[in-house]
């Protein structure tokens, strides 16, 4: 596999290259979250109980932060990626926006402290409730991840050339 070319913005890319970048961004996202989270002494798991509200809201702002650094280390390779699969689907870069909205947004979000707020739980201790505009973004981020999993990972891409160049399976 050709990086260099994978990650440029020009041309087109087949299904398969565009699943084998993404399981090596998606490995390199998670080996660079952990590393995140013990440089800032971070748990790797979330817990699910609190003593404390207080803990609770520095908890989920912290991984909000965590988050959202974390998709800047892997910005560029995954818009680069997913604008390569969607010049071969016959659509421009732009829908990159669209797809990769929601996760931004509730990167934000958590880390703004916007998408949560505790409540208490039966047992005394404090729980991440989700906000209405939180759970809104969970939600779009479910729906347009479906349609974004389907679109460019199983979907072929436009046979012959397209505006976006030749087809990639038929340089083949």
């Amino acid at each position: 596999m050709n990086w260099q070319k994978l990650t440029s913005l020009e041309g087109r890319t087949s299904r398969l290259p565009y699943w084998l970048a993404s399981l090596v961004i998606m490995l390199f996202s998670l080996c660079s979250y952990i590393v995140l989270s013990l440089v800032f002494d971070l748990p790797l798991l979330p817990q699910y109980r609190y003593e404390t509200a207080d803990a609770l809201v520095a908890h989920k702002q912290s991984q909000g932060i965590l988050s959202l650094v974390n998709f800047l280390v892997i910005a560029y390779p995954s818009f680069a990626v997913m604008a390569k699969r969607l010049q071969d689907r016959g659509k421009s870069w732009i829908w990159n926006v669209l797809y990769l909205g929601p996760s931004v947004a509730f990167s934000v979000l958590s880390a703004l402290n916007l998408a949560t707020i505790p409540r208490h739980s039966l047992n005394g201790n404090f729980v991440g409730f989700p906000t209405l505009l939180g759970g809104l973004t969970l939600i779009a981020l479910f729906i347009i991840g479906l349609v974004s999993i389907i679109d460019l990972g199983f979907l072929r891409g436009t046979p012959g050339p397209n505006r976006f160049g030749p087809d990639p399976l038929a340089e083949k």
